[in-house]
């Protein structure tokens, strides 16, 4: 079981059996799009793998993401703290 982001990046996956012919795939996406997700059996791909998951909207922006509150105003970057 693989997954391809959409820049051609392979994203972990956990696959976790649920029943008898039935799996859960988990993985953490690192960007928005369509991930491919390959699933063979004895090295073969299963019908209709690689399968396409959309992850986020089209318009997403990851660098439009923000944070606040007082633990962000009391840190300060470039040095180790305890």
């Amino acid at each position: 079981m693989s997954i391809i982001g959409p820049s051609g990046h392979e994203d972990d996956c956990f696959v976790q059996i649920i029943d008898l012919e039935e799996y859960s795939v988990r993985f953490m996406p690192r960007e928005n799009g369509i991930h491919k997700i390959h699933a063979k059996f004895n090295g073969v791909h299963i019908p209709g793998s690689p399968f396409s998951v959309k992850v986020g909207k089209d318009t997403a922006d990851p660098a439009a993401v923000h944070a606040q509150g007082n633990g962000l105003k009391e840190v300060k970057t470039g040095r180790y703290q305890f």
